[in-house]
This record gives C-alpha cells, sequence and structure tokens, in this order.
C-alpha cells in the first residue's frame, strides 16, 4: 500500500459543498492562466504511511488548488516521525500533489520539542523521507549553541544537519568556531565536524586547522574535546605551537600534539626587541 495524499473533513466539504450547492460559475480568465481549480478558505491535509499511521499533516488560512501543485498561505505542519512531533511554520508555500513535497517560503521556523529550532528564508521538506533541505542562510538554535551558515540539509527532527558553507558556531559562554566549508552535527551524539579554514576562539586563545571534530557535554552544556587534523595552529598570548595533528581536552585545559610538532616561545626581552 503506497502512502497517499488525504484531504481532511474540512477541505473534503469545501469541494463537495460547492459542487452541491449551485452550478459552478466558469472560471475568468485570471484563474484560467493561473490553472487555479478551487480556492478554499480553510485547509488540512494529511499524508499517512501504511496502517493507517499519520506521518504529517498541513493547515493553514487558505488554498489554490492547481492541476499539479496546491499553493499555501499561512501554513502550520507538523511531521510525525519515530520520536517527537515537529512542528513547520511559514508564510507560504506550495504542495505537489504527486510528490507530496513541500516548499516553503517567508519566515520559515521548524521546533522540535527536543528544543532544537530552525529559522530560514525558504525551505524543502520531503515529508514522506523526514528531510529538510535550504540553500538560504540559515539559523540553528540547540539549547546553549547557535550556528548559523548558508546552506543545509538534514532530518526534520534537527538531530543530524550539514550546514554546507561559511559557518559559525557560538557556544555559551565564550567560544566561537568558524569555518568556511561544511560542517555536520550530530546532536544525538554530542559531535560536530567542521571543515575548511577552521577556527575556534576563545578566552585561552585561538586554534586553527584544515579539519576539527569537537565533542561536546551537553549534559553540562559546554565543550569537552577538539580534535584538529592539518596545518594546526595553536595561538596562547604571543606564543605559539605549530604540528599537523592536535587533541585538546577542555577540562583539563590541556593539548597533546603529534606530527611535526613546533613550538614557538617569545621571551618578554625578545618581544621588547
Amino acid at each position: 500500500m503506497r502512502k497517499i495524499l488525504v484531504y481532511s473533513l474540512i477541505l473534503f466539504l469545501t469541494l463537495a459543498g460547492i459542487g452541491c450547492a449551485k452550478k459552478e460559475e466558469p472560471p475568468t480568465a485570471a484563474t484560467q492562466q493561473e490553472g487555479v481549480e478551487q480556492e478554499i478558505s480553510t485547509f488540512k491535509l494529511a499524508g499517512y504511511a501504511e496502517g493507517g499511521k499519520k506521518k504529517w499533516e498541513i493547515e493553514g488560512e487558505s488554498a489554490d488548488v492547481l492541476t499539479d501543485f496546491v499553493k499555501l498561505n499561512n501554513i502550520i505542519a507538523k511531521a510525525y516521525g519515530e520520536e517527537v512531533p515537529v512542528t513547520l511554520t511559514a508564510d507560504s508555500g506550495m504542495i505537489d500533489k504527486k510528490t507530496n513535497n513541500v516548499h516553503l517560503e517567508k519566515n520559515v521556523v521548524i521546533n522540535t520539542k527536543g528544543g532544537a529550532k530552525l529559522l530560514t528564508d525558504n525551505l524543502d521538506w520531503k515529508a514522506q523521507k523526514e528531510e529538510v533541505h535550504t540553500d538560504a542562510d540559515v539559523i540553528v538554535q540547540n539549547n546553549n549553541m547557535e550556528t548559523t551558515g548558508k546552506g543545509m540539509t538534514g532530518e526534520t527532527q534537527l538531530q543530524k544537519v550539514k550546514l554546507l558553507e561559511n559557518v559559525t558556531v557560538k557556544i555559551q559562554p565564550a567560544t566561537v568556531i568558524t569555518c568556511t566549508g561544511s560542517l555536520e552535527v550530530d546532536y544525538n551524539n554530542n559531535v560536530a565536524v567542521f571543515n575548511d579554514n577552521v577556527k575556534i576562539e576563545d578566552q585561552r586563545g585561538k586554534l586553527t586547522a584544515d579539519q576539527m571534530t569537537v565533542y561536546f557535554d551537553q549534559k553540562n552544556q559546554k565543550l569537552k574535546k577538539v580534535v584538529a587534523k592539518g596545518n594546526v595552529k595553536i595561538m596562547r598570548g604571543d606564543n605559539s605551537s605549530f604540528c599537523q595533528e592536535a587533541t585538546y581536552f577542555a577540562d583539563e585545559n590541556r593539548v597533546v600534539l603529534t606530527g611535526q610538532p613546533k613550538i614557538e616561545i617569545f621571551t618578554k626581552e625578545e618581544l621588547v626587541k
């Protein structure tokens, strides 16, 4: 049994009632041009999996039913996955009748009961696969961590997301991580992988590398460990360390250097010169 798109009772009665109450007027020229079959003041759509389990629903103030699409306004959508429900809101959007895929635009927000939140200008939602995608700028908030970047793919639950480029992560109280390449975050396992021109800064100094794997302590909401690889440079005050790989243990404030380590230490006399 294939997954299907189901109109709710509100939508069904609206369409049926218009047809039975009176003879339908011929469509206007404007309507013909746009391909609008019906204009509905309220709507509710739902998708079900095998066995009748509800997978998702979409409701809002108005909809234009076209031949292949349904245009939506003031949308509230919910995804019912294996975990807690996820709520998506947007000013407008469009659902593909054949694939059930949804495109959302303007003030798009995803909220999960797990505390994660995503904000962007447009979003493509594959409801059956429980995947989201956007090429626009995004903000992802999760507990004490806020991530911004351009372009994103991920799960609807926002437990696994990949930001595509120009990423900045702020971890309270005062840690900032940036990279020009992609960032893959797995909130379930508290790990994030940063790529290309990665830089991490806090009150203790600065660490740069080609790639960094960052481990978080979600319970205590802090950075736990960083594994940096490729052209690693560590700067603390006027002193610098270089190597090909470094592991930083945040709780111990300790760094282990491997791969041709080199340390530059400047004395006060040298700095004066």
